[in-house]
């Protein structure tokens, strides 16, 4: 900041310069004078506007920052969807979902156009805040094409709002599955990911050969079971009995020694209203660790007996006990029936047990 002394030297020095010019030039020291207030003033525009790069760079860093960011969030959505098996799972995808924040639209109901036809239609349709309290939303929606080239293929979308983006006076930009896709493009950060069905896979993989779900989990292999439950085969249990016991030694175990396991089946030939259960007993003994129980009940347009996909009805899985490296697996198809004998046979494939990767 200039001082008072400073400022009776500037105006001695543009008087003396005033003074002696006019003097000697006439004018021409008005255009002097001119010229260095002129000179003063295009240093000021120019400091000026560097300034206002700068923020302007500052204001694009952050934007930039904060849509990683988002796509990140993005990102964790569209895994942690495919590992619950929220669109695989008919049954329980929806409950899933919800126990998972995001408030469900539509799951598992007649497909739905929506508004743009550059989307195919979607059986599943959620909403979620993108963190805990926030004001901006992330949409997902997706489905599980039954039939043509993609058939067996879950395609899901997962969309957040750009930073800054907006929808003119509308307020934060809709990002939906409804929007088309040029506004998505210009206005929100989207994650499509595509994976092979778990519970109903493709006939073969020759679309996508290298979308494949497993490799984001570890399974946990059947060691006695024959035959083995957990192939594309069906393979028909007879009666309630006996499965197998799985191996567990490959699956990471917890901080206290316990180790938290999932599974999923694909089962048919289900009596309706038949409670149907899957009891996991430690190896060799009748202690009973835990049991999943499930009764089929007929929806519209069903007739005759029923194939249900069925999984550990929790997104957290169970919790096995520290000193349990195996397990014995049985199945009782009609579990108010006290006496095996003469319980229902049923079909079974794709039964296995898994933990996610870490960061899958």
């Amino acid at each position: 900041m200039l001082n008072t002394s400073s400022w009776r030297n500037m105006r001695k020095f543009f008087t003396k310069n005033y003074n002696e010019n006019i003097r000697v030039r006439g004018e021409h020291a008005i255009d002097d004078l001119l010229g260095t207030m002129l000179g003063v003033l295009f240093l000021a525009v120019i400091s000026a506007s560097f300034a206002g790069i700068y923020m302007a760079y500052v204001v694009t860093s952050a934007k930039a920052d904060e849509n990683t960011a988002r796509a990140n969030i993005a990102a964790k959505f569209s895994a942690e969807s495919f590992n619950n098996l929220i669109v695989d799972n008919l049954a329980g995808g929806r409950q899933t979902a919800t126990n998972l924040g995001w408030t469900v639209i539509k799951h598992n109901e007649v497909a739905f156009q929506p508004a743009s036809p550059d989307y195919p239609n979607y059986r599943y349709v959620a909403t979620r805040p993108m963190k805990p309290g926030s004001s901006v939303l992330a949409y997902q929606w997706g489905t599980i094409e039954t039939s043509g080239p993609d058939q067996g293929l879950v395609k899901i979308y997962t969309s957040i709002p750009r930073a800054g983006a907006n929808a003119g006076n509308q307020g934060q930009a809709n990002c939906g599955w409804r929007a088309s896709s040029a506004s998505l493009l210009a206005n929100c950060i989207v994650v499509y990911d595509v994976q092979a069905s778990v519970i109903s896979p493709p006939p073969a993989y020759t679309v996508y050969p290298d979308i494949n779900w497993q490799s984001s989990i570890t399974r946990a292999p059947w060691t006695t079971a024959n035959p083995d439950y957990s192939t594309s085969t069906w393979q028909s249990v007879s009666t309630s009995k006996l499965l197998g016991t799985v191996d567990l030694t490959g699956l990471a175990k917890n901080p206290d020694g316990t180790r938290t396991v999932k599974f999923v089946a694909l089962a048919k030939d289900l009596v309706p209203n038949n409670l149907v259960a899957f009891n996991i007993n430690k190896p060799g003994t009748t202690e009973r660790i835990f049991s999943y129980q499930f009764t089929p009940k007929t929806v519209t347009g069903e007739t005759g007996n029923l194939q249900r996909s069925v999984n550990n009805g929790t997104d957290q899985g169970y919790i096995l006990p520290a000193d349990v490296n195996s397990i014995d697996v049985y199945i009782d198809t009609k579990v108010t029936n006290p006496d095996a004998a003469g319980d229902p046979a049923v079909q079974l494939s794709r039964f296995f047990f898994y933990q996610p990767k870490v960061g899958a």
